[in-house]
């Protein structure tokens, strides 16, 4: 059987985020998949998939999901009505 490559020993990583890339990111974050992500924008599922495994990609995703932390707790300590009120969380 082959060798599993390392993440970091791709032989073109991005330099850079583009908007595309951080819309990429961000949708990703959101919790769209990448097949989801690829349909939309107009892209193939592995250049979305190139992005989000990428050095700046992880970085950026691993920033974004600590601010979405920050501001979830944030909300649950503003609205702790919500769970008193019934029906008002849902869709």
């Amino acid at each position: 059987m082959g060798r599993v490559p390392d993440i970091d020993n791709n032989s073109r990583q991005l330099k850079h985020l583009t908007d595309q890339h951080l819309e990429m990111l961000r949708r990703a974050v959101a919790g769209q998949r990448v097949g989801k992500i690829a349909a939309e924008m107009g892209v193939h599922r592995t250049t979305v998939s190139r992005v989000l495994n990428s050095r700046l990609g992880r970085e950026c995703r691993a920033r974004l999901h600590g601010e979405m932390d920050r501001m979830v707790a944030k909300a649950g300590a503003v609205l702790p009505f919500a769970r008193i009120v019934p029906g008002i969380m849902r869709k």
